[in-house]
């Protein structure tokens, strides 16, 4: 299962489920936004939007992501996360 986050406008992943699928494949990352489910575009959904459309999907599910690697926006969206880890 994934967490996200409605943050920095956009759709991060939070979290990543011991043992899940997508722990298991190992190409998503922790502060990942994604951009897209299955050529659907999440700008503009809410974070029970954005569940709801990957919870009813088929077996097989293409997602375009992006991976902030350094600068302000990667520091912000590490900051968000931490934050509400805590929570």
């Amino acid at each position: 299962m994934i967490f996200f986050i409605d943050a920095i406008a956009g759709i991060f992943i939070r979290d990543i489920a011991e043992g899940s699928v997508c722990s298991r494949d190992g190409r998503l990352a922790i502060g990942d936004q994604i951009i897209e489910v299955n050529d659907q575009s999440l700008n503009g959904f809410s974070n029970i939007q954005a569940l709801y459309l990957l919870q009813n999907t088929s077996s097989s599910v293409r997602l375009k992501v992006r991976r902030y690697i350094d600068g302000v926006k990667y520091e912000k969206i590490k900051e968000m996360i931490c934050k509400l880890n805590y929570i």
